[in-house]
C-alpha cells in the first residue's frame, strides 16, 4: 500500500492528484480543498502481511504475478480468471484517514484493468460498509476487447465511516476471461 498524500514534495503530489481528480470529474475549486489518496499497486507486501482476501465462485482464481505484458506501475499485477458463470474477487480494507464524523469526503474508488484473453470480461468495483456489508458504491464495466489498461471507477460517494472495504471482482457469462488489475485507488476531496 502506498499512501501518496504527504510523501516527498507535498505540493507537487497535491497538484498531480488534483489534476487527476479534475480529469475524472471533480468540479469544485481545489485551491480550497484538500486531496487525499490511497493507492495499492500490489507491490511491497512482506510475507505474513498480505492484506488481501480472495473469494471465488465456480471455476475462477487469481493471484499476484509478474505480468506477460508491462504492468501499469511497478513490477506486479493482480491476475484474475473466470470461466462461464465463475467469479473471483480480491478485497482490502482502506482506512480513510481524513474522515471524521461531520466532515464530507467526496470520494471515488477505482482500478485499472486489462483484458488478456476472452470476450466481455466484467470487472466490478465495490465499496462496502464492513459493519453491515451494504454497498456504499458499486460499478460494473464490461471491458473493451483490447490488451490496454482501462479505468473502472465508481461514481462519487460520501462514506459514513472511516474504514471501508474495497473489493474488485472479475466474472464471465460465457467462456474463459483473463484480466490483469493494477493500481487500486481511492481518492477523497475534503475541506
Amino acid at each position: 500500500m502506498k499512501l501518496l498524500h504527504g510523501i516527498g514534495n507535498g505540493r507537487r503530489i497535491l497538484a498531480l492528484v488534483g489534476a487527476a481528480l479534475l480529469a475524472v470529474g471533480f468540479t469544485s475549486s481545489t485551491a480550497r480543498a484538500n486531496i487525499w489518496q490511497f493507492q495499492d499497486g500490489f507491490e511491497g507486501h512482506a510475507p505474513g502481511q498480505f492484506p488481501y482476501t480472495w473469494w471465488t465462485v465456480g471455476s475462477a482464481g487469481g493471484g499476484l504475478q509478474v505480468p506477460r505484458l508491462p504492468a501499469k506501475s511497478g513490477p506486479l499485477t493482480c491476475y484474475m480468471y473466470a470461466y462461464a458463470g465463475g467469479w473471483v474477487s480480491v478485497r482490502e480494507t482502506v482506512n480513510l484517514t481524513p474522515y471524521f464524523p461531520g466532515r464530507i469526503l467526496n470520494t471515488i474508488a477505482g482500478v485499472f484493468a486489462r483484458p488478456i484473453s476472452g470476450l466481455n470480461a466484467k470487472v466490478t468495483v465495490e465499496v462496502i460498509d464492513p459493519s453491515n456489508w451494504n454497498y456504499i458504491a458499486l460499478k460494473t464495466v464490461v471491458l473493451k476487447n483490447s490488451a490496454t489498461w482501462q479505468p473502472v471507477a465508481t461514481d462519487f460517494f460520501v462514506p459514513n465511516r472511516q474504514d471501508i472495504i474495497v473489493r474488485v471482482s472479475v466474472g464471465s457469462d460465457a467462456g474463459l476471461v483473463q484480466v490483469d488489475l493494477d493500481d487500486v485507488t481511492v481518492q477523497a476531496q475534503y475541506y
